[in-house]
């Protein structure tokens, strides 16, 4: 299932890793009292939600209450619970996870007590709307921590991806004596700040649509073939004379890009570049989806200062401005230039102190090649420094797990190592 809803997960900086110590980790075990979860059927999972502060900090302060979602395993003995942890925009959401999990992942899921967490601030975990921006990586980290103990296990493996993947990999750095085994699909560094390697996705965007481009004129099924660079010019020459379907710029170009690469679907998007140029601007109007509000960027703001958020957005607005035979992906400057009307963050990445055990521990990050939203780069970086395993995966499109049947079988049979 694809959302249309924009996304781009923290543009986490490239740099060398905090050193490792003994000290607790900035991820605090909650003070606040859980209880276990009342359980009910709901389709062909159970329902339940975890009651969590809005700020780990303060326990008797205002609430939140995550959405989690369950499936008992079916097979083998003793079986492991698996914590599944979405995108917060992108992929499926938590309660497909579940609900789905044998079509999406195989027979061998059926192992596992498989328990899906809506991270606060997604669509099926509202925030309150005074507290809709509190919500960064270091929140969700802990609230992986508040679901694991009203579960009454000493331990979990966790399986998440994007926004999810690098939560999970900060509990996994903080907490690591909490975690069995780990798998984290595209996940930004949490132990980098936002903002000063941006260039690292400015790098990857361009990239990604240059790929696109060449599949598209090689690819006879492609409705522009080898007129692409044509067509695409002629967008820019519609669009300084005026001549296009209302709504439909060159923003709106950028997010219909975003969304069609990230879900591995090209073709979606220059089918809608053709039917624009036509004067059709519904199919473009479609894939792009509403432009970002105040609410949807507290998500990326959650993450930086305001003056990281400052540098990214002119980075990013410079780039848009830049001219190019290609196209760009992606509304960032847009996204970025929101956070100044948004509280500053309380938690920015690149704070977290990391648990000596983390290193060496039985991860397996993976990510695809041709990703447009986070940089491979980044990921990559993140599994070497801290000695853990990494895969990469020939695919151009953002997330692989569920989605590329090879790489997900490799992953369940990780996950099932003792």
């Amino acid at each position: 299932m694809r959302f249309r809803a924009l996304a781009f997960s923290a543009l986490m900086a490239m740099g060398t890793l905090g050193a490792c110590s003994n000290t607790p980790s900035n991820v605090a075990k909650p003070q606040a009292t859980v209880s276990q979860i009342e359980w009910v059927q709901c389709g062909e999972s159970q329902c339940g939600s975890v009651t969590v502060p809005v700020n780990h900090g303060i326990t008797d302060g205002p609430v939140v209450k995550l959405q989690v979602f369950k499936r008992d395993a079916t097979s083998g003995k003793s079986p492991a619970t698996l914590v599944l942890i979405p995108d917060n925009s992108r992929g499926y959401n938590a309660r497909e996870l579940v609900e789905t999990a044998p079509l999406l992942f195989g027979s061998a899921i059926r192992k596992f007590n498989l328990v899906a967490i809506a991270p606060r601030g997604s669509a099926q975990s509202l925030m309150p709307e005074e507290y809709k921006h509190v919500v960064s990586t270091h929140d969700v980290a802990q609230d992986i921590d508040s679901v694991r103990r009203s579960l009454s296990v000493k331990k979990i493996s966790l399986l998440a991806w994007g926004t999810g993947a690098t939560a999970a990999a900060q509990y996994q750095l903080t907490e690591p004596g909490y975690v069995n085994t780990a798998v984290f699909d595209s996940p930004w560094n949490p132990l980098e700040t936002v903002g000063p390697q941006a260039r690292a996705a400015v790098t990857v965007a361009t990239a990604g649509a240059i790929t696109a481009m060449k599949w598209c004129a090689s690819h006879l099924s492609c409705s522009m073939n080898l007129n692409v660079a044509a067509m695409v010019n002629q967008f820019k020459t519609n669009l300084r004379l005026e001549r296009l379907p209302s709504g439909v710029d060159y923003s709106t170009l950028a997010r219909a890009a975003e969304n069609a690469l990230a879900d591995g679907n090209p073709q979606d998007f220059f089918a809608a570049l053709l039917a624009a140029n036509n004067g059709d601007g519904v199919l473009m109007l479609s894939l792009a989806g509403s432009p970002i509000s105040s609410a949807e960027a507290s998500g990326h703001c959650a993450n930086v200062s305001h003056d990281q958020a400052a540098v990214i957005a002119s980075r990013y607005k410079t780039w848009a401005e830049t001219k190019t035979r290609q196209f760009y992906i992606g509304n960032y400057d847009q996204i970025y230039g929101l956070c100044a009307s948004l509280p500053e963050a309380s938690h920015p990445l690149g704070n977290a102190e990391v648990n000596e055990k983390a290193k060496g521990a039985n991860v397996l990050v993976v990510h695809a090649r041709g990703d447009v939203v986070v940089p491979p780069k980044i990921s990559a970086g993140l599994a070497k420094s801290m000695e853990w395993n990494y895969r990469s995966v020939y695919a151009n499109r953002h997330l692989v797990v569920a989605f590329d049947r090879a790489i997900t079988t490799e992953v369940l049979a990780f996950l099932a190592q003792d």
